[in-house]
C-alpha cells in the first residue's frame, strides 16, 4: 500500500466563496480514512531554503510579509506557515516515492502556478517543482518525469523547470483556459492543451504521444 500524507493545519485558511476551500482537504481525507487508508503527517519538514531552491531569494520573505497583490490568491494571515506544511507533503511524498512507495501530498495551498517570483492562482509555493530539486540536489533521484493532469497548465512549474536535462515537464491541459499558456511545446517542456469535453479516449490517446516525443 502506498503512502498519503496530509495536516489538518492546512484547512485553516480560506475566504467565504472561495474556490480553493478547506473541504478539498478535510473531505478527501475522511473519505480516504473510511476507505482503510493511513493518512499520515509529512515526514519531511520544509523551511524557507527549500523554497529559496528555484524561488528568487525574496520570495519567502515576500510571502510570509504578505507582500504581492494577486486577486485569486490572497495574502492570509500566516499563509507562509501554512503553505510551507503543504510543501511538506510534496517533499515526503517524493522522498517516499523514491524509496519505492506509491505516495500522494493531500495539501493545500496548491503550487503549479506560483514562478520564480510571484504567487497566482492559489498558489504560493512550487510544490511539485521544489519537490523535484530537492530530490535530484540530495541524490535521491537523477532524472524526474512530471506528468500535470491539472485542467489548467503549470505555468509556474514549467517557468521554474524548463530548458533542463534532469526533469520532463509534460502537461495535458484545457484550453483555452486560464492562464492562457502552455499553448505549444519547447524543449524538455511537453504541452498538450486540449478542447473542453475531452473524452478519455482522446486524452489517454494525447497521453501516448507525449510518451513516443519523449
Amino acid at each position: 500500500m502506498g503512502r498519503i500524507f496530509s495536516d489538518p493545519a492546512t484547512a485553516r485558511f480560506g475566504a467565504p466563496n472561495h474556490p480553493e476551500a478547506p473541504f478539498r482537504v478535510v473531505r478527501t481525507a475522511e473519505r480516504l480514512a473510511a476507505a482503510g487508508h493511513n493518512v499520515e503527517a509529512p515526514c519531511v519538514l520544509a523551511a524557507a531554503e527549500h523554497v529559496s531552491l528555484l524561488h528568487g531569494p525574496k520570495h519567502f520573505a515576500r510571502v510570509a510579509a504578505g507582500d504581492f497583490s494577486d486577486a485569486d490568491t490572497p495574502a492570509y494571515p500566516g499563509i507562509a506557515a501554512i503553505a510551507l506544511i503543504s510543501l511538506s507533503g510534496a517533499l515526503s511524498a517524493a522522498e517516499a516515492a523514491a524509496q519505492g512507495a506509491p505516495s500522494f501530498s493531500l495539501m493545500r495551498p496548491p503550487g503549479h502556478h506560483a514562478g520564480k517570483d510571484r504567487v497566482a492562482g492559489f498558489c504560493y509555493f512550487n510544490n511539485i517543482a521544489l519537490a523535484c530539486q530537492h530530490l535530484i540536489k540530495s541524490g535521491g533521484a537523477k532524472k524526474i518525469a512530471l506528468l500535470d493532469i491539472d485542467v489548467h497548465h503549470g505555468d509556474g512549474t514549467e517557468e521554474l523547470l524548463r530548458d533542463r536535462d534532469d526533469v520532463l515537464f509534460c502537461s495535458l491541459h484545457q484550453a483555452p483556459l486560464y492562464p492562457g499558456t502552455g499553448l505549444k511545446s519547447s524543449g524538455n517542456c511537453l504541452n498538450f492543451p486540449l478542447p473542453a469535453g475531452t473524452g478519455e479516449k482522446e486524452y489517454l490517446e494525447t497521453l501516448a504521444t507525449a510518451e513516443v516525443r519523449h
